[in-house]
């Protein structure tokens, strides 16, 4: 055995399953928020594409886990891990609000004939004019 051999770290059999577990919680919560927009006359748009992102998003996940977290670790680069996961966060914080503001953009544009119309099963708080609560 080499000092370079990657080892297996024990923490990541702690860390995927709450992972998985976390996500679970979030399709819970997004069908409950669907039910609760559609109480009030959302109408759902995009459907057809939901089982692509799914697949996109497990994917992208999987590529952040081994790319950021993960691989540098094996290696022991902890320097590595911490500076590209913060890296990551600032990044998505910036993504997060400007995709947020082009769903209201979307939204707003959509909803003209007064009719609320949800883009994502997330989406009561990116709904049209009246916005929901």
């Amino acid at each position: 055995m080499t000092h370079l051999e990657p080892a297996f770290p024990g923490w990541l059999l702690v860390l995927l399953p709450l992972m998985t577990a976390e996500r679970l919680l979030e399709v819970v919560v997004a069908r409950r928020n669907t039910r609760w927009a559609r109480a009030r006359g959302t109408v759902e748009s995009g459907r057809g594409h939901y089982p692509v992102m799914v697949a996109l998003h497990v994917a992208f996940l999987a590529g952040i886990v081994l790319e950021i977290i993960a691989l540098p670790l094996v290696y022991g680069a902890w320097t590595t891990a911490l500076l590209f996961t913060v890296a990551n966060a600032a990044l998505l914080s910036v993504r997060l609000r400007t995709e947020n503001a082009a769903l209201r953009l979307a939204s707003a544009a959509s909803s003209s004939d007064g009719q609320r119309t949800v883009t994502t099963p997330l989406a009561p708080r990116s709904v049209g004019p009246g916005r929901l609560p």
